[in-house]
């Protein structure tokens, strides 16, 4: 086995699962940030078995000492706990550092032939394989789910606001319908805000909505509305807002079908200057959020204007003021997987999910015994070049199959990625 590949692979999920900011934005005031500092869940243990890795594979990857592993290690880990204190998103955990030296103390105290079992190299060769069906897996589940449901009936329908009275919407919303489209025709519909409620549906379903936090809520939950929507072939919602800041925290919502901040049906939002898209699918996740679709630069400050959203749950079409604005797709990437946010997250979900093939196949080819990187054969390179091709025809054959929409990038992506893998594993050398 590789073991300085293996430990470049665990220190780059570490990294990664460390930093990556949460979906729900946290408090971070001074009693929130003791509280989590001190607190622990059922997840807490699971920092035994990282830190433990890492020990293990940098005293067999690089021949170093057992104490000298361990503050090393233990170094590192205390500086990504810090870094996690100074993040908006996260929390530094008081019980992450314990059970991190716990693993740590368990990586020293391993015996060395416990590092150089022959037999490792096969389970290397058994993870390269898993790797692979997964890189499949991703692609062909990203294929799947566009189609509109399944929606919770128990939610209720709120407007400018957060359920609870929590990061609410900075504007006000004159006015909104409900719809599943042409042939579905208008569920609800909503005209001017009255100045007190309730405010009465005055076409379609019957439902009132009264003041709550300073937004708007349904009493009771929707059911008739939910169901109406679930299965539908697609949702549209026309919303007349005027913001009161461009940009926002949120997404907060202008209108939206949902149970708290983590469960929703559909939901019509404002995050930064973007008008953000959820909708229920077998892919989002119950907060409807892998993928969301955004519109950039759709808000602005005072200006009041008229949007029209239509999905079916694979793609997105908005105009404004009936102008036509962009239409977006659901594109298969592992951003979705890695729930990274558009943008940057397309890239390093893609590197995420391949470049691990190139670092792995350049590992498995090299010399068993001795010998840099001049010791891999030439082949061995351009396999790892050219693994990702048929992972990614397989998942483009399906795309066609199913008439799904396909991120055009992945392919030139997957194969660079891989090549970065393959180079990252030459400059370490081929030693075990």
């Amino acid at each position: 086995m590789h073991a300085r590949t293996a430990a470049v692979l665990v220190a780059g999920a570490v990294v990664f699962l460390t930093l990556k900011p949460f979906v729900v934005r946290i408090p971070t005031s001074a009693d929130v940030l003791i509280q989590m500092a001190l607190s622990y869940d059922r997840e807490t243990l699971q920092h035994v078995v990282p830190a433990a890795a890492l020990v293990a594979l940098a005293r067999a990857g690089w021949g170093i000492g057992r104490v000298r592993a361990a503050v090393f290690v233990l170094a590192g880990l205390c500086v990504l706990e810090g870094a996690q204190a100074a993040m908006e998103y996260r929390h530094a955990r008081v019980g992450d550092v314990l059970a991190q030296t716990l693993g740590i103390v368990i990586g020293a105290r391993l015996p060395n032939r416990a590092l150089s079992i022959r037999a490792w190299r096969v389970v290397w060769i058994a993870v390269l394989g898993a790797w692979v069906a997964l890189a499949i897996g991703v692609g062909v589940r990203g294929q799947l789910g566009h189609s509109i449901g399944p929606m919770s009936a128990g939610y209720r329908l709120l407007v400018g606001d957060e359920y609870g009275g929590g990061r609410p919407w900075l504007g006000e919303v004159h006015a909104f319908s409900i719809g599943t489209g042409a042939a579905g025709g208008t569920l609800v519909e909503f005209g001017e805000r009255p100045p007190a409620g309730p405010w009465i549906s005055r076409a379609g379903l019957a439902i009132e909505l009264e003041d709550h936090h300073g937004g708007w809520s349904s009493a009771e939950p929707v059911v008739t509305l939910c169901r109406a929507l679930d299965g539908a072939d697609e949702i549209e919602l026309c919303i007349d807002a005027t913001p009161a800041a461009a940009r926002q925290l949120g997404p907060a919502r202008l209108v939206s079908i949902s149970d708290g901040p983590s469960h929703r049906n559909v939901t019509v939002g404002h995050e930064g200057n973007s008008l953000i898209l959820r909708v229920r699918t077998e892919r989002s996740g119950l907060n409807a959020a892998r993928p969301q679709f955004v519109f950039p630069d759709a808000f602005h400050t005072g200006v009041r204007t008229r949007f029209r959203v239509k999905t079916d749950g694979g793609s997105a079409e908005l105009w404004a003021n009936g102008e036509p604005i962009a239409t977006r797709l659901a594109h298969v990437t592992a951003r979705d997987w890695l729930r990274l946010a558009p943008g940057f997250g397309d890239a390093a979900g893609v590197a995420a999910l391949f470049a691990p093939l190139g670092l792995s196949l350049l590992s498995i080819g090299a010399a068993s015994h001795g010998g840099g990187a001049h010791r891999i054969r030439p082949r061995v390179w351009i396999g790892a070049a050219l693994l990702p091709i048929p992972i990614v025809a397989v998942i483009w054959s399906i795309s066609l199959l199913l008439g799904r929409p396909v991120s055009l990038p992945l392919m030139p992506g997957a194969v660079a990625a891989s090549l970065f893998g393959a180079a990252i594993a030459a400059v370490m050398g081929s030693r075990c």
